[in-house]
């Protein structure tokens, strides 16, 4: 079973998924969310691993798949998948002094595809590579209630890091958070995690960390609460090409 804290993850990300593909459906105890190029499966209600295999096995192989389960603290029994087991993290409420680093709020077409492409390419997101502009973050994402997206610049203009936010009215989820290798140890990431905590003062704020980000993460006062199981497979089209 999920708990407590780890629910406000989970909430947060059922919300901002449904939000950017109302199509998005609940069936079998799970959320299921069909993008250009990728299926993605949240489960919703305890199941038994088998069924978690069951979905592995049955979803679309002509497009990438992921599957998160906050359930189980075992693995299910599933092959050709690549399985990661990922910190989910939990912020209290509370302000943040905004950094010294300019952090931009995107707002305009062109901005946005830019930090798409920092995102994709630098995550990376393999998943939505290679990059087609507006299939991980389309243009209506600037006009949906609770995403905004974070960009900051390197001295010569050039996008370095970047997330975007999703505010579920309890809580805001911090998702895609990148920072440019080439610059990286100049505090560029920190400043837009600041920047956003900063926006949202009187929100609990939760994401799933990578390794290279948890440090950054538990600096800024977010600890962990769970552990999530991904279950992730490429396309059979890019699995040719690897």
């Amino acid at each position: 079973m999920i708990n407590r804290d780890a629910r406000v993850y989970w909430v947060n990300a059922s919300a901002m998924w449904r939000a950017l593909e109302p199509a998005a459906r609940t069936e079998n105890g799970c959320l299921r969310v069909d993008l250009p190029t990728v299926t993605r499966f949240l489960v919703t209600r305890p199941v038994s691993l088998e069924f978690i295999a069951g979905i592995v096995a049955g979803a679309p192989r002509d497009r990438a798949l992921v599957v998160e389960d906050l359930m189980h603290e075992d693995v299910a029994p599933v092959d050709d998948v690549r399985v990661f087991r990922i910190p989910v993290m939990l912020r209290a409420a509370g302000a943040v002094t905004p950094p010294t680093i300019r952090v931009t709020e995107v707002t305009d077409a062109r901005e946005l595809a830019e930090t798409e492409r920092l995102m994709v390419e630098q995550f990376p997101l393999r998943a939505y590579q290679p990059l087609v502009t507006g299939n991980g973050l389309p243009p209506r994402v600037l006009d949906l209630p609770g995403w905004r997206v974070w960009l900051a610049r390197d001295d010569d203009g050039t996008p370095a890091a970047a997330c975007f936010t999703y505010d579920d009215g309890v809580a805001v989820g911090f998702y895609w958070v990148v920072t440019h290798p080439e610059h990286r140890g100049r505090g560029l990431g920190r400043a837009v995690m600041e920047t956003a905590l900063a926006a949202h003062p009187d929100r609990v704020a939760t994401l799933i960390a990578t390794e290279d980000g948890q440090p950054l993460y538990e600096k800024l006062g977010f600890r962990t609460v769970s552990t999530m199981t991904w279950y992730t497979r490429q396309s059979v089209i890019d699995a040719r090409n690897v």
